[in-house]
């Protein structure tokens, strides 16, 4: 029994069923059992990072050899993903066993595809923003990694907005335009908005 295996080299071949054995497949990806009694075998490759196409191979010996008992190897990949809390629009950047950058959506979420196992850096950034963590670690070894999270703090210099309604108390005002929100007055007739940012409001 005999093939090649497309895509990788050292892949180790083992067969079972009316014999069996293992061998490695040559630089060339070539691999073959000999000296095989009439029967039925199976041929299934591994490696570390690899899946294969077909996973096995069943094959019937009876009055002849068989060759062309091919396989290809794929690289399986990985993926890489968390949340940013406190804000969206954050620039991620990947680096260490592989690089990139990507921004996060509408919900704070971030994903990497296509990662090789290794070790890997996350750094958050954005304008007006520090991150807690300001960066992670993360080792990936055989399976994805989520949950990698972090939490956004502005660092943008804040205002408020207060006055008076007098002839009455306990009167609603509502803010909106740059940010939203309601309050009520006091006894005092006072009320306030605070943590604004430079902007126009009503």
């Amino acid at each position: 029994i005999s093939g090649t295996i497309a895509g990788a080299t050292s892949v180790l071949v083992t067969l079972s069923g009316a014999a069996s054995g293992s061998t490695t497949t040559n630089g060339s990806g070539y691999y073959s059992f000999t000296s095989l009694p009439t029967g039925s075998f199976t041929v299934t490759p591994s490696l570390s990072g690899y899946s294969f196409s077909p996973g096995s191979d069943s094959i019937t010996l009876s009055v002849s050899s068989s060759a062309n008992n091919n396989f290809t190897a794929n690289t399986v990949t990985y993926s890489l993903s968390g949340t940013i809390s406190g804000t969206t629009g954050s620039t991620v950047t990947l680096s260490g066993a592989g690089s990139g950058s990507t921004t996060t959506n509408g919900s704070g979420a971030y994903s990497f595809t296509g990662l090789n196992n290794g070790t890997y850096t996350i750094t958050p950034s954005q304008t007006s923003y520090t991150f807690s963590p300001a960066n992670a670690n993360v080792t990936i070894s055989g399976a994805s990694s989520s949950g990698n999270n972090f939490t956004a703090t502005t660092t943008a210099t804040t205002y408020s907005m207060t006055g008076t309604i007098s002839g009455v108390t306990g009167s609603t005002v509502t803010l909106s335009g740059a940010a939203s929100g309601s309050t009520t007055t006091n006894g005092s007739g006072v009320f306030t908005f605070s943590g604004l940012a430079n902007g126009s409001y009503t």
